[in-house]
């Protein structure tokens, strides 16, 4: 399944990559994220054609109310060896607590 244009692309030490690609998802635990990536090296998902893997995540910490998005980057040149890059991008989910008027909320309401 190709998606071209699924997601944005992306930017490493080698290239610049265009969104899109063969997406697989990762299981949910630990013996089934290795069982599924076990089936992709049996089945040459990866190969010497490959230039590029992107792994994206999302990670909540409940106890700061905070959502992490996650771009790692695995590069792999025409010279050999592996690059690796990585972004992170944190945001607040819930800038405001019920039942209270804050004077940022007023303004972002009258002020959009």
């Amino acid at each position: 399944m190709i998606f071209p244009n699924s997601s944005t692309h992306k930017v490493g030490y080698v290239a610049t990559y265009p969104g899109g690609g063969y997406p697989q998802e990762l299981g949910t635990s630990h013996s089934e994220t290795l069982t599924i990536i076990q089936d992709l090296k049996d089945k040459g998902w990866v190969d010497l054609l490959t230039r590029a893997i992107v792994f994206e995540f999302t990670l909540y910490a409940p106890g700061t109310d905070t959502t992490s998005m996650v771009a790692a980057l695995v590069e792999f040149p025409l010279t050999g060896g592996v690059m690796a890059s990585y972004e992170i991008q944190s945001q607040k989910l819930f800038w405001f607590q019920a039942r209270t008027v804050d004077p940022l909320m007023v303004l972002e309401v009258c002020f959009p």
